[in-house]
């Protein structure tokens, strides 16, 4: 892929999620003051339609239907001569690299922070086997998988999952001042996360904090999915629980302090969210949001937001490719054909590294609604380097088809086989 069709899709892209995020942000809002934290939490898969590659999102219309050739004589339109700028490239070089740059070092500090992170808890750690004490109880009364890893640690003092591949729940060493529910209540916070995905999410969107560094919606955006991922996580626990017991998980939730985690870890308690998560416990059932009510809400969010997405592709590519010119019809005589929609050929990264001239001679069929179809190469020099740059530009054409004064003064339109020189030539 060339660094202009890189920046061409980080563009659009950009653009997209410049409107699906505060979409997504109104959304969530929304479901939380329903008291549906699932629901907020799942609000965010909404601008993922615009991470789609734009061939998936294109819904326009071919521009005609082309017309059943006819006999009519060749007409050679006047020679088109493209410029390949060496400076545009250069320009676009140094933007890719600027771009890379920035997600590299976010990235790389982002990962070197975790494993940072990552290590200090194994400080002091002892193994799931090794527990002992209230913790070996609760874990024994818990349904957690037999497939996951678990350790002890002084370095966290309060339960978290850890790890994209292979995720470990991290427990502290102090279990003082805990009745017997609160243990339970946490492990089962740390559940949730799990059969959420939630640390594999986390590593999804650390991958897109990086790529679009330099969008500030993002980041604002990435910060209120984690607060609603820990609301998700809580809700899973509450709807299960008596009302006695959620005063006891709100309880909790106060006295706890927990280590703020990294970006690909998910912990029992964090800051700033505190408020949020006990408001959410306070919802009685019968103001939560029904589950298929705000499913079908949300389907007709994503619907819509996929719309939205590939509305902006087709507009941003039909700027893209067509550079319109305005014709007079009165110019338009017997056998003089212009174009009304030229799209210049996109060059060759490797002839314009190599500094390659040349031109193609192509052949094609203007109907009479002006479309063009029937695009072979006639000849071309140096053969096969810019045929099928030529092509593929010169389908897209519009072109003001022949016409044709008859005797009684009325002019007829005709389709016509229309011959066009490119040529290629660098500044």
């Amino acid at each position: 892929m060339s660094p202009h069709a890189i920046l061409h899709w980080l563009a659009h892209t950009s653009l997209a999620l410049a409107l699906l995020l505060p979409l997504a942000w109104l959304l969530s809002a929304w479901m939380r003051r329903c008291g549906a934290g699932r629901l907020a939490y799942a609000c965010w898969l909404l601008p993922l339609p615009a991470l789609l590659p734009a061939g998936l999102l294109a819904t326009g219309a071919p521009l005609a239907t082309p017309l059943p050739p006819s006999l009519n004589p060749t007409v050679v339109m006047d020679t088109l001569t493209v410029t390949g700028s060496e400076t545009g490239s250069s320009l676009s070089g140094v933007l890719l690299a600027v771009w890379l740059a920035g997600a590299l070092l976010l990235g790389g500090f982002s990962l070197f922070s975790q494993w940072r992170f990552e290590r200090g808890l194994q400080q002091g750690a002892r193994p799931g086997s090794a527990i002992t004490g209230p913790w070996r109880r609760w874990l024994d009364c818990s349904a957690i998988p037999r497939w996951l890893s678990v350790m002890q640690t002084s370095a966290c003092r309060s339960p978290m999952l850890v790890g994209v591949v292979r995720p470990r729940l991290v427990l502290p060493l102090d279990s003082r001042d805990r009745v017997a529910d609160e243990g339970l209540l946490m492990l089962e916070h740390e559940l949730a996360h799990l059969r959420h995905g939630d640390t594999v999410w986390n590593a999804v969107l650390l991958f897109l904090r990086s790529l679009f560094w330099f969008h500030p919606l993002v980041h604002l955006a990435a910060g209120r999915m984690r607060r609603d991922q820990e609301l998700a996580a809580d809700e899973s626990v509450v709807v299960q629980l008596k009302p006695s017991t959620r005063i006891d998980y709100a309880h909790l939730l106060c006295s706890s302090s927990g280590l703020e985690p990294r970006h690909l870890a998910v912990s029992w308690i964090t800051r700033g969210s505190l408020r949020e998560r006990m408001m959410m416990i306070g919802k009685s059932r019968e103001q939560r949001l029904s589950v298929a009510g705000g499913l079908g809400i949300l389907l007709l969010a994503l619907v819509s937001g996929t719309a939205l997405a590939g509305s902006l592709v087709n507009t941003a590519s039909d700027t893209d490719r067509h550079q319109a010119t305005e014709a007079d019809p009165a110019e338009h005589k017997d056998g003089a054909l212009k174009p009304i929609v030229r799209v210049a050929p996109k060059w060759p990264r490797e002839a314009v590294q190599q500094g390659i001239e040349g031109e193609v001679t192509m052949e094609m069929r203007v109907h009479k609604d002006g479309s063009v179809s029937d695009v072979t190469v006639v000849a071309s020099n140096p053969e096969g380097v810019f045929d099928e740059a030529a092509v593929e530009a010169v389908e897209q054409w519009r072109i003001h088809p022949a016409m044709e004064e008859l005797p009684d003064g009325s002019v007829e339109v005709r389709a016509a086989t229309v011959r066009q020189t490119i040529h290629f030539r660098l500044d």
